[in-house]
């Protein structure tokens, strides 16, 4: 009995002299039955599980040595970090493979981290890329096209070809790193020609002067409008990422996928971004929360509660509501409106901020996580206001 060549190749076995005796067929009909079909139905029963794995995105800008402000971060400090990821033993995903994972087939067996570099310096060349490679991590690249081969501290497209030759992933940060929710009064029709320039440009540009596929964007300054989301998905862009920072899991929204911005002088913020905890977090459960999940707020005191009938039934006692930097608050609960809520007496002084509310039901610990941005300039947008980008919320 003569087999097939794909056979032949997966299953060196069945190429055997006893596919040609008689009872070849037979022997084929069994090895199905009782070896790939069996495997076929595991693998079907493992995907068909609800996937419980999140995702934490780490936003970096430059490397220096000492750092010259917040978003420069040393390479000492930096190499510390990716150490601490290493020691959790949390995985770093290429972008390939967090795509694969964000359109479901790609399943994680833990929580995971994508690291991720913005607007081109050349500290990125020089200085974090070695460290990576040290540590074997990939990581991604949004450079804005207007302030490559600018000189002085800017990357040069020679040396983001060698980066996305070696495995990096160049994607796309603008054309100019305007925000691009501010219409700075063009009419909608110029609004939107002025926003595929910036978007559609930009990933062109990439694609042919770094000759890598360009399908991800980090908006500049995190800001942008569903407009803005509007036509980002229009030109062809699968992954849109912001700056609020938050444990991304199945059930996050393609457009609106938060980052962690790691700042020198700030280490609470790369502590709150790798600390999973080990309590379980339910995607997909929804709290009516105050600030809501993804606000940019103005009010640096804000009241901050969670409605907690998205856990279902409850153990009494033991709701409990945290903010990053502070820890567990001092919070109260009330029974009869199942809402727990803590109003910050003294003013918030860090931009970025994650809360958690925690209970116990049944025995076991749930958790779920949202973040808000505290933006000052929100205060005066409210009496100016300019455009839709200046809702408080950015759905």
């Amino acid at each position: 009995m003569k087999l097939p060549a794909f056979f032949k190749l997966q299953f060196p076995l069945l190429h055997s002299s006893i596919f040609h005796s008689a009872n070849g067929l037979a022997v084929l009909v069994a090895t199905f039955f009782l070896w790939i079909l069996p495997k076929t139905v595991i693998f079907s029963q493992e995907m068909s599980r609800p996937d419980t794995a999140r995702v934490v995105v780490l936003g970096y800008h430059r490397f220096e040595d000492p750092p010259r402000d917040p978003l420069a971060i040393s390479s000492s400090e930096f190499d510390a970090q990716l150490s601490e990821i290493k020691a959790r033993g949390l995985r770093v995903l290429s972008l390939e493979e967090f795509l694969a994972w964000r359109q479901g087939n790609l399943r994680l067996a833990g929580d995971a981290v994508l690291i991720t570099i913005d607007d081109g310096y050349v500290s990125c060349y020089n200085v974090a890329w070695p460290i990576l490679r040290k540590h074997g991590m990939p990581f991604v690249m949004f450079v804005y096209t207007n302030y490559v081969e600018k000189g002085g501290k800017t990357m040069t497209w020679a040396q983001l070809r060698e980066m996305q030759q070696a495995g990096v992933a160049i994607q796309s940060h603008s054309v100019s790193h305007s925000a691009l929710d501010v219409r700075k009064g063009r009419s909608d029709e110029e609004y939107r020609n002025w926003l595929h320039h910036e978007l559609a440009d930009s990933m062109r540009i990439i694609s042919e002067k770094a000759g890598a596929p360009v399908y991800a964007i980090a908006f500049p300054y995190g800001r942008f409008s569903r407009t803005v989301q509007e036509v980002a998905s229009a030109v062809g862009y699968k992954l849109q990422f912001t700056v609020v920072g938050q444990k991304l899991t199945s059930a996050s929204k393609d457009e609106e996928l938060g980052r962690y911005v790691v700042l020198s002088g700030k280490p609470e913020i790369f502590k709150t971004a790798i600390n999973f905890g080990g309590s379980m977090t339910l995607p997909g459960v929804v709290l009516e929360t105050q600030p809501a999940a993804g606000a940019y707020i103005g009010d640096p005191s804000p009241l901050i509660s969670a409605k907690l009938d998205g856990f279902g039934k409850i153990d009494p006692g033991s709701a409990e509501l945290w903010l990053s930097g502070f820890g567990k608050l001092p919070a109260v609960y009330d029974p009869t409106t199942n809402t727990i809520s803590f109003k910050i007496r003294d003013r918030l002084r860090a931009a970025q901020h994650t809360a958690r509310v925690a209970v116990k039901s049944g025995g076991k610990r749930l958790q779920s996580d949202w973040d808000f941005v505290i933006d000052r300039k929100l205060l005066f947008d409210a009496l100016v206001p300019e455009n839709e980008g200046t809702s408080k919320t950015r759905s």
